[in-house]
């Protein structure tokens, strides 16, 4: 399990440097994609809901048929059946990764 995550670029985000993505409000939850609806998944989904300052807006899985279930019993949206596809998605702050190192 590890969480992808440019600590430098998030900062500038949250803090409306125009040198990335969109500019957050500080008071803005953060908005995060998750790859992969493997089962570690549903604890931290569940721990993100009780986080006002967290927001799950879109999941990945290399089976979109997949993907779409787990959003649809997570109420996610969008899901997405391929990785790069999330990772392209500019509503996205930053990404939960709990794929194994091989991936």
């Amino acid at each position: 399990m590890a969480v992808v995550l440019d600590i430098a670029a998030l900062r500038d985000a949250r803090w409306g440097n125009s040198r990335v993505g969109r500019p957050v409000n500080m008071s803005d939850p953060l908005h995060w994609g998750v790859l992969s609806t493997a089962h570690i998944n549903e604890k931290m989904l569940a721990g993100a809901a009780l986080s006002p300052d967290v927001e799950v807006v879109a999941i990945a899985s290399r089976d979109t048929r997949r993907a779409e279930a787990f959003a649809a019993r997570w109420g996610i949206g969008p899901a997405y059946g391929k990785y790069d596809d999330l990772l392209s998605d500019e509503a996205i702050d930053a990404v939960y990764v709990s794929l194994p190192n091989g991936l």
